[in-house]
């Protein structure tokens, strides 16, 4: 659990970004670009996203082609 919010699980590996919604996908997944041009897939299964929306995702360090989406 993370020390700061104990609500909120985090991996201590994990790699968390900004990244922009370009596309939605079925099943609450999304297509998002980083700043860097990079596209990644993002999964939330409690929040709806609109093209645009400015989000935060959470990438394994082994696989940074998808991650979750932890804050809006």
């Amino acid at each position: 659990m993370n020390p700061v919010n104990p609500v909120q699980k985090s991996h201590p590996d994990e790699i968390r970004a900004p990244a922009r919604v370009i596309e939605l996908m079925r099943d609450g997944a999304c297509r998002v670009e980083l700043p860097n041009g990079h596209r990644a897939v993002g999964q939330s299964r409690t929040r709806v996203f609109s093209i645009g929306d400015t989000v935060t995702i959470a990438f394994h360090p082994y696989d940074l082609s998808r991650g979750w989406i932890v804050e809006r």
